[in-house]
């Protein structure tokens, strides 16, 4: 798993290599990760297939802005079983998204105190 925040990979991507912009943005996904995470369980639980794709989906681009792609991955696995209304393939993945979302929170911590 790739949990650390790496500021060269991320200006490589972005373009942006502003520390202080980036612990911004990383303080942002800290905030969206665990509230997407919830409203996938709230959608799951109310057999809400649109509610928990547009979570996931995101999740998924948040993720991806900081270039913390096992997370972007878990997100968009969820998203795309979501929109085929695959419920049971939702919850399968959704210990691994749980998982993800610890790691990058722990991730954002580091990086914010480096």
């Amino acid at each position: 798993m790739s949990s650390k925040l790496d500021l060269q990979r991320i200006e490589e991507k972005t373009g942006i290599g502003d520390r202080d912009l980036l612990i911004t943005v990383a303080e942002a996904l800290a905030q969206e990760g665990p509230l997407r995470l919830t409203e996938i369980e709230q959608g799951m639980s109310e057999q809400d297939a649109e509610k928990v794709s547009i979570a996931a989906h995101t999740l998924k681009g948040a993720s991806r802005a900081m270039v913390m792609d096992d997370l972007a991955a878990a997100s968009e696995r969820i998203e795309l079983a979501a929109r085929k209304n695959n419920l049971d393939e939702v919850k399968e993945a959704l210990p691994e998204l749980t998982d993800e979302v610890s790691e990058m929170l722990e991730a954002v911590k580091q990086f914010i105190n480096a």
